[in-house]
């Protein structure tokens, strides 16, 4: 033992680690240097979210389209530029929705209609009627079909109708058409004003 241990330098104890690694398959080790673990070398699945240190991933590591939408913090992101636009164009620079409506002859009810339009009043007997839009009539389209639903007399003669805008009209003040919202129509067979109903649409 005493002639083991006069032999046993530093040089032959490291000599001898160096061998036990050798046979040991520790060579890998040595030959590892800084960065040379790639993602070919882990196994599936070996690094887990406790793994990662905080901060480690930025965007600038991520490659395109890897987070989804669920995964992405809303308050960082900043206001969409045509948020309030449509194509780039604000609301106002697209046509309105039209409004329309089918009134009875006698000026009393409206048949079926757009939403939120009433009848405002009728001279009776004389064909003209009013009608109040839930939007302006000035400068709208405005457009007026006599129709024989509700017509309880004859249908024979050439029916038309004609239809403006309020309060301007001279009709107007008949039919309580008084504000910017509301139409007087005239309805006309055989060239006389005459009731009947009509169907009458508007485009703002």
């Amino acid at each position: 033992m005493k002639q083991i241990r006069k032999r046993l330098t530093y040089a032959n104890a490291m000599s001898s680690i160096a061998v036990f690694l050798v046979i040991g398959g520790a060579t890998a080790f040595a030959a590892l240097g800084k960065n040379t673990v790639g993602t070919k070398q882990l196994k599936k699945n070996a690094v887990t979210k406790a793994k990662i240190k905080n901060g480690a991933v930025t965007t600038s590591k991520l490659a395109n389209d890897a987070a989804t939408g669920e995964k992405v913090n809303e308050s960082t992101l900043g206001t969409v530029p045509d948020a309030a636009k449509l194509g780039g164009l604000a609301p106002t620079s697209y046509q309105g929705r039209i409004q329309w409506a089918i009134v009875n002859s006698n000026g009393t009810e409206i048949l079926r209609q757009s939403g939120g339009i009433s009848l405002t009043g009728h001279s009776g007997g004389s064909g003209i009627y009013g009608i109040r839009f839930p939007v302006s009539t000035q400068n709208a389209a405005i457009q007026v079909t006599p129709t024989i639903s509700g017509f309880a007399g004859s249908i024979a003669g050439t029916t038309d109708a004609k239809a403006g805008p309020c309060p301007d009209s001279p009709d107007c003040a008949g039919v309580e058409g008084t504000t910017t919202n509301d139409a007087v129509v005239a309805v006309f067979r055989a060239g006389a004003l005459a009731d009947q109903g009509f169907f009458i649409s508007l485009v703002p």
